[in-house]
């Protein structure tokens, strides 16, 4: 990988704390300084009585899956200012809560961006320092925050206590071990929400891309997101012909209730926009491609599924938040701010109504209900859009397909 001023390429993605969403292009603007003066002093060690273990690509995954707790991951890097300025407190707290039963199911781990930024890319870290908190039991990522440097140490105990002693919701995550996917019903309808924009948006999306190319190779060569992308075209593709026809993307439409199309869009709708898409996907100069346009139109076909799907990864992978707000929106039938467990209700009884030939297990009342209380982290009877962003900025297919 290319290096700039002793930092990677990659690392220069990472968005500073105060980067703004574009909403119109959904792009970042890099607010922090970066480059040598960044490297100039290594970070001072400060030690806790409770370790806070070292994570790289090597242990990661595996470390994480066996963890029996709550699993806290902070995310560093040596250049970083912030990430020096917080570890004296952070210290602290960890060693104040190795004496607190409260905390006696919590465990610290740290990851180092710069020696690990496959990991950071898996986990969407864009920002440093960032921390992570994963249940195994609820095979996923269950919430992260970027740091505020002033009140650190209340800001962690505050995440924290979200999960652990009175508030219980790390034993009821735990509790809903049986399903081993609780988020699995909230997730599909993020994907299925994902796929629409996607292609109603493929020209800007796929120019995005373009102009990002080396975020567009590192993507693009994620085998596990392949697979999981895989799953999903198989999901959509309810007649396992290879392709998505008009037919399967108007059920996907009516399954998340969108506005695509119109209220009522007729089935031309659907062949056009499907034919659009598969042509935009490809180069001009693939006269292979462009037969089998011809030959099978208004179709898409899994090559060009995953450009597109690539594509939109790209263009919001900076900023989540953009990427999640239309699904919120469309929970969120009231439009108060928050999702109530009858809006959620009513949205995956559309989804099993219109796509049950695959799947369907994952939307059964229990689930549902096992979905909103996961994601109900402050107990409030609704899901806020904080804990809507924290729980399912980690959305994958995998962690779903086996619902």
């Amino acid at each position: 990988m290319r290096k700039t001023r002793g930092v990677s390429a990659l690392a220069l993605l990472v968005v500073a704390p105060g980067a703004v969403c574009h909403a119109a292009t959904g792009r970042s603007t890099f607010l922090a300084a970066s480059g040598m003066s960044l490297l100039r002093r290594l970070p001072r060690t400060f030690t806790a009585r409770m370790e806070v273990v070292e994570l790289d690509a090597s242990n990661f995954a595996n470390t994480i899956a066996a963890n029996e707790g709550l699993a806290v991951v902070e995310f560093y890097a040596p250049y970083c200012r912030l990430c020096k300025r917080i570890a004296p407190a952070y210290a602290r707290e960890v060693s104040r809560m190795e004496s607190d039963e409260q905390y006696k199911d919590v465990t610290f781990y740290k990851v180092n961006f710069k020696e690990s930024q496959e990991v950071a890319f898996r986990e969407r870290v864009l920002a440093l320092p960032t921390f992570h908190f994963y249940a195994p039991f609820a095979s996923r990522r269950i919430n992260r925050f970027v740091v505020k440097p002033n009140t650190f140490g209340q800001q962690l105990r505050h995440e924290l206590d979200r999960y652990v002693g009175d508030s219980g919701h790390l034993a009821l995550l735990q509790s809903l071990s049986d399903n081993p996917a609780p988020l699995s019903p909230l997730t599909r309808f993020g994907l299925l929400s994902a796929l629409l924009t996607a292609l109603e948006n493929v020209d800007e999306f796929l120019e995005e891309a373009a102009r990002e190319e080396q975020l567009t190779t590192i993507v693009g060569a994620d085998e596990r997101r392949l697979a999981e992308l895989k799953d999903l075209f198989n999901w959509v593709d309810a007649n396992s012909d290879g392709v998505i026809n008009a037919e399967e993307l108007a059920a996907v439409a009516a399954a998340v209730g969108s506005g695509v199309g119109g209220a009522a869009p007729s089935g031309g709708f659907f062949d056009a926009l499907l034919q659009h898409a598969q042509e935009a996907a490809y180069t001009q100069e693939a006269a292979s491609v462009g037969e089998w346009v011809v030959a099978r139109p208004g179709t898409l076909d899994f090559e060009a599924f995953v450009r597109i799907m690539t594509s939109k990864t790209v263009t919001e992978w900076k900023v989540p938040e953009c990427e999640l707000k239309p699904v919120f929106s469309t929970l969120d039938a009231n439009q108060d701010g928050s999702i109530s467990k009858e809006e959620l209700m009513a949205a995956m009884h559309g989804v099993w109504a219109n796509l049950a030939h695959t799947g369907a297990g994952a939307f059964t009342a229990k689930n549902v209900e096992d979905a909103f209380d996961a994601a109900d982290r402050s107990k409030a009877g609704v899901i806020d859009y904080e804990g809507f962003v924290a729980v399912m900025s980690d959305m994958t297919v995998a962690k779903i397909t086996t619902v």
